[in-house]
């Protein structure tokens, strides 16, 4: 949590989860995990039915037009995410045979 503004971060009624996981991604290599980690349930009401409030908070601590490398960055996450074996050398999946993570590895 040293990396994280608390100031900042208490301020957020909406998109603090975008924030941390914003700042973690500034301080550590991520890796891509062949599996659904969480879930989220939708109820009326909830203030995530706000996404044009969401959008606005998203601004307040991220640039509002992403530079050149920025795009280029998320075109190449969008086209990964189609089909990241092809794309990526090592994912992280859960091996159920044997109940254990370990690396899964393209055979190129």
């Amino acid at each position: 949590m040293q990396h994280v503004d608390m100031r900042t971060f208490r301020a957020l009624q909406l998109a603090g989860d975008y924030y941390l996981w914003n700042c973690f991604s500034l301080h550590v290599e991520l890796d891509i995990v062949n599996c659904v980690l969480s879930g989220f349930r939708r109820r009326k009401g909830q203030l995530s039915e706000a996404i044009s409030d969401y959008r606005k908070e998203l601004g307040s601590f991220c640039s509002s037009q992403p530079n050149l490398l920025d795009r280029v960055a998320l075109y190449m996450d969008r086209v990964m995410g189609i089909s990241p074996r092809r794309f990526n050398s090592e994912i992280i999946s859960f091996d159920f045979q044997n109940q254990c993570w370990g690396e899964w590895k393209t055979r190129f």
